[in-house]
């Protein structure tokens, strides 16, 4: 009797789990549905043929001879008004597993702001409206950077409106200060409209110095030295916002026969002058990546001299902030150093298992390593390019 009693509950059990599934798919339904009611009705439909068949037809089929025959004859057509009512689901329910393999599911998309409207009516010189329309994006996403930026752009660019823009700029480094590239990336824009709009040497220096204070030792502090490196004085700003004024003057006509006769000489800068610039510059900016690097390559190429050159790309590797491409690349021109001015295939080895050491299992160490089992290759083919190079020039003086 407590066998029986398990098991019928045990069926209750399934029977309730399987009812539940039922009322959660068909409200999903429902949810997922366009038209809600549609479905309502049909289901109405439906359980009024259910109940039609339980209490009418199944007593009829039931008790045989020719009344059977008639309610299989009623359950087939109830059958096939229900297929009826029903197949545009059906369909759906067998198709849905393989649609999703194209159109990544049922799910809407992430809800995200429209700003081409605001751009087509800056197009169209309308910048009010512009504007209005970036504020009715933004009512709803007002944390969203391209369209924060967007105003500031057009408030600078095209309204001239510099207070505006940093206002808004101010904006997206409240709602982004966890972002250093995009914080980084609205000052430094802001700092540009400075040069260009306002010619504010001040300002933009202020800017970039911000951005290299508020985020130490990531790579946007350095861009953000790069680019102090580089400002340009306050008098070339100054030149850039005024007309000049060229007077002609009627000179004498001449009568040139010949083109050979015009001789135009520029003075180009010699490699001692580029170096003499290049260590100004330094000892102004020592982080100018740039100058840094050029000086490098006017040692080696200019000087022959490996040491200083290794010495200005040890420099740089020593400042904090770098990209890994660039670490990278600065060390396989030590490399190249090493091997095509100073014939070091020992020191040149050890820079490249620098970079197998600070990024193991990276292409970069792959490649350091494959170029490492070429260094010999690398050297004899320097060393012979020397020879012909030497013997070149012996055979021209005259000592051949």
């Amino acid at each position: 009797m407590i066998a029986v009693t398990l098991s019928q509950a045990f069926g209750l059990l399934i029977m309730l789990a399987l009812l539940a599934s039922g009322i959660w798919a068909y409200v999903q339904l429902l949810k997922r549905s366009e038209e809600p009611g549609t479905i309502v009705i049909k289901t109405l439909i439906t359980l009024g043929m259910v109940a039609g068949f339980i209490f009418f037809i199944a007593p009829l089929v039931a008790a045989g001879g020719p009344s059977a025959i008639g309610g299989l004859l009623i359950t087939l057509v109830l059958s096939l008004i229900a297929a009826i009512l029903w197949r545009h689901h059906i369909i759906e329910l067998i198709l849905r597993p393989f649609t999703t393999l194209f159109t990544g599911g049922s799910q809407p998309p992430d809800p995200a702001p429209f700003f081409s409207i605001a751009r087509a009516k800056r197009q169209q010189q309308l910048f009010d409206e512009a504007i209005e329309e970036i504020h009715h994006q933004l009512e709803r996403f007002p944390d969203d950077y391209s369209g924060l930026m967007l105003l500031a752009e057009i408030q600078a660019v095209n309204l001239h409106d510099l207070s505006g823009a940093a206002e808004t700029v101010e904006r997206v480094c409240a709602a982004h200060a966890d972002r250093p590239r995009q914080v980084a990336g609205a000052l430094s824009t802001l700092a540009d409209w400075r040069l260009q709009i306002a010619h504010d040497r001040d300002a933009a220096l202020a800017l970039f110095e911000r951005i290299r204070d508020t985020f130490p030792n990531h790579p946007v502090a350095m861009d953000a030295t790069q680019r102090i490196a580089h400002l340009p004085a306050q008098e070339m700003l100054d030149q850039q916002g005024q007309l000049r004024t060229i007077t002609l003057k009627e000179t004498p006509k001449a009568v040139i026969r010949d083109r050979s006769e015009v001789k135009v000489e520029l003075k180009a800068e010699t490699p001692d002058e580029a170096i003499a610039r290049l260590v100004g510059q330094l000892e102004v900016h020592p982080q100018d990546r740039s100058a840094r690097e050029e000086l490098a390559g006017l040692y080696a190429s200019h000087l022959h001299d490996a040491s200083l050159a290794v010495e200005q790309l040890e420099l740089l590797l020593k400042q904090p902030g770098h990209e890994k491409a660039s670490i990278v690349r600065w060390l396989n021109l030590m490399a190249d150093y090493h091997i095509r001015i100073g014939s070091d295939l020992k020191s040149a080895e050890a820079v490249l298992a620098r970079i197998e050491q600070r990024y193991p299992g990276s292409p970069a160490a792959t490649q350091a390593g494959k170029r490492k089992m070429l260094l010999g290759r690398e050297l004899k083919g320097n060393e012979k390019s020397r020879d012909v190079h030497l013997g070149s020039y012996e055979r021209d003086v005259g000592l051949r």
